[in-house]
């Protein structure tokens, strides 16, 4: 579960509320809709470019809708609620038949993220996009080709929590 602590708030009017706090359990992104468990939501409208303070303390700014009531105040745990649905694309390398890499990436266009699943090790190594060369193919045929090699493509939220922490898994 992705969770926000406000440590900081300032009110943009018209424009919204800037949050200062701690990610965790993931990464929040444009297009969430975080809530304080009272039914209260409000979208994340942006991520804010890291300040020297932010550095400093660990924090990430973010611009969240205003809305009345706020679910916002200091020293609240914020909860992504809802998550925009991601669209994936699917990739085997050098192709389906001889595939030893399968490849997902993100099909959002100006995203640049893709988690590769060798099928020899089934290690997860991770990359902007595809190698070179891949061919493109459907969910269910690498729902097939993982599942031979004793592996699954991760369900949500997993799979969107794997694409969004790159480090070796």
């Amino acid at each position: 579960m992705i969770r926000f602590m406000v440590e900081k708030l300032f009110d943009w009017t018209g424009k919204g509320l800037m949050l200062s706090g701690f990610q965790l359990g993931g990464i929040i992104e444009p297009g969430m809709r975080l809530g304080n468990g009272t039914g209260t939501r409000a979208t994340v409208l942006r991520i804010e470019p890291e300040s020297p303070r932010d550095r400093q303390e660990g924090w990430v700014t973010l611009l969240l809708e205003s809305t009345t009531p706020s679910p916002a105040a200091v020293g609240v745990m914020l909860k992504v609620e809802e998550s925009p649905a991601v669209a994936y694309r699917f990739h085997a390398t050098p192709d389906l038949a001889t595939a030893d890499l399968v490849t997902i990436s993100e099909a959002t266009p100006g995203t640049s993220r893709a988690v590769a699943i060798r099928l020899s090790t089934l290690e997860r190594s991770f990359a902007a996009s595809p190698p070179p060369g891949s061919q493109e193919i459907t969910r269910e045929q690498a729902e097939q080709t993982l599942r031979a090699a004793r592996t699954i493509i991760p369900a949500e939220p997993e799979l969107r929590r794997i694409m969004l922490s790159p480090r070796r898994t």
